[in-house]
């Protein structure tokens, strides 16, 4: 495959996001929805584990240095909205005729080449 310029960001960005959920996978967390898209926001991956759902952002840089200024804090807000419109969207389960409570919080997973992957749970 021959990507130039935004073509290939995309497609390292839709490969990250794959690996991060097999990395994700394999700690005991389940996805339940990828690329969330909404007039809010997106978010890259959204995660259950237990009674806590996971907002993620999942950012690769070909420095690890760079990873810890990926996320700005306007990225970080507009993804809070889009999980307050995600959680409306969504049909909760009940029990005895009360929402089922769910924690709700926001990781981020960084990927370098041939490292391992970083995970930040409550990252913002």
């Amino acid at each position: 495959m021959n990507f130039t310029g935004k073509r290939k960001s995309e497609f390292i960005g839709r490969m990250a996001e794959r690996f991060a959920i097999v990395f994700m996978l394999f700690k005991g967390y389940r996805c339940i929805a990828l690329r969330y898209k909404c007039f809010a926001g997106e978010i890259d991956l959204i995660f259950k584990r237990g009674q806590t759902l996971i907002f993620c952002e999942v950012k690769y840089r070909a420095d690890k240095d760079m990873l810890s200024h990926s996320v700005t804090a306007m990225q970080k807000k507009r993804i809070r909205h889009a999980a307050e419109f995600w959680l409306a969207q969504q049909k909760l389960p009940m029990r005895q005729g009360s929402p089922v409570r769910h924690n709700i919080r926001f990781d981020f997973i960084g990927l370098t080449l041939w490292q391992k992957p970083i995970h930040i749970k409550n990252a913002f």
